[in-house]
């Protein structure tokens, strides 16, 4: 296999700085009619130029490159070599398998020797241009690494259909989220409605059922529901 690199299109690069201009530009402007002052402005324009730095960076960092020893996975921070005889499985899968959406995109995914699951970046059927020609680049990558794993190499099958199975088992976290927040919203109607109750009672001076009690213990229910779901969540995966 010819080495290769991909990497995020260089014109997304003015796409992101003209966005954060106009986000920086409406910043100041708001800044220069509250009265902020030199300094706060100053402050503004020295958090987005970190930011637009640190965002265009890893947009920049962000790539797979492919060559004879195996693959290498850039980051912002850093650069992970994977050799051919310490991959696992090559396969296409969705980047995120813990959300409901659809939108993720198919990714071709590497599991090392531990089994740990990495997301090439940039090779997706959305960078390469549909699912046809990410199933052609992923044939031509694990023709690379069957004739670069060596002869001591040994499948893993069963390890990684145990893989499958908890990522089957694992509840979305998305799912989670939206649970605790209908719980949540409902609470709040029915706190509502029984503050209001009290509160027009006219036997009742107690004036203790506010806002305290309206919003607190959604809040309150909203949080345990996210934290036993999370929980839930981890048990049905090690389970």
């Amino acid at each position: 296999m010819t080495p290769r690199t991909y990497r995020t299109p260089w014109q997304i690069v003015p796409v992101l700085l003209g966005v954060i201009a106009l986000g920086v530009a409406r910043l100041l402007f708001k800044a220069h009619n509250e009265d902020v002052g030199g300094t706060g402005e100053l402050i503004i324009i020295g958090c987005a130029v970190l930011f637009a730095g640190l965002l265009i960076a890893a947009v920049l960092r962000a790539r797979t490159t492919v060559d004879q020893d195996g693959i290498v996975v850039h980051s912002l921070v850093r650069a992970k070599r994977y050799r051919w005889p310490d991959i696992a499985e090559l396969r296409i899968e969705r980047a995120d398998r813990t959300t409901m959406s659809r939108a993720t995109f198919p990714n071709v995914i590497l599991y090392d020797r531990d089994l740990k699951r990495v997301v090439l970046s940039n090779i997706s059927d959305k960078r390469l241009g549909g699912a046809d020609a990410l199933a052609r680049e992923l044939t031509e990558l694990r023709q690379a690494w069957q004739a670069g794993r060596g002869p001591d190499w040994r499948p893993r099958h069963e390890e990684l259909a145990q893989l499958d199975r908890r990522a089957a088992r694992t509840i979305p976290v998305i799912a989670i989220y939206l649970a605790a927040l209908g719980i949540g919203m409902v609470s709040m109607v029915l706190t509502l409605i029984i503050s209001l109750a009290i509160l027009e009672a006219p036997q009742n001076g107690n004036t203790a059922f506010g806002e305290p009690f309206i919003f607190g213990v959604p809040a309150v229910l909203a949080v345990l529901t996210f934290a036993f779901g999370l929980v839930w969540r981890h048990r049905r995966r090690q389970a």
